[in-house]
């Protein structure tokens, strides 16, 4: 025979209180919908480039970067999937993969050819290492 649940079961108490906490934010944000929003000053602030950063051109790259690390020594390294220029059409095994240089501005293909790192997480080691999974 399945066992009932009373007020004094934990999980119980705790679905009141989520509900109770919904209902709660939800009549917040209905008497106060500014609170859901921020609104940025106008105009937006500026900051000395060095402060800042600053656009620059836009760069052609060899491949859509769907992700990017900032390695120890200031390059980037990118890497997209196994399409240069669209999202995943076939499950072929392949990265394109490529490291830009911003002192020389030079980019560099290292193709990953037996892996398709698509949506992977990066994460850099305390070691200064890049970690990639996915």
């Amino acid at each position: 025979m399945p066992q009932r649940c009373n007020a004094s079961t934990p999980n119980r108490i705790a679905g009141v209180l989520i509900i109770r906490f919904a209902v709660a934010l939800a009549a917040v944000l209905l008497c106060c919908p500014s609170a859901a929003f921020v609104t940025p000053p106008v105009p937006p602030p500026t900051f000395a480039p060095h402060v800042g950063g600053q656009w620059g051109p836009v760069m052609a790259w060899p491949h859509i970067p769907v992700a990017m690390a900032n390695l120890p020594d200031g390059r980037i390294l990118a890497f997209s999937s196994n399409e240069r220029s669209a999202f995943p059409a076939t499950g072929d095994e392949y990265t394109h993969a490529s490291v830009w240089d911003p002192k020389t501005g030079q980019i560099k293909l290292v193709p990953h050819p037996s892996h398709d790192l698509f949506c992977a997480a990066v994460v850099t080691l305390e070691s200064g290492e890049t970690m990639v999974m996915g």
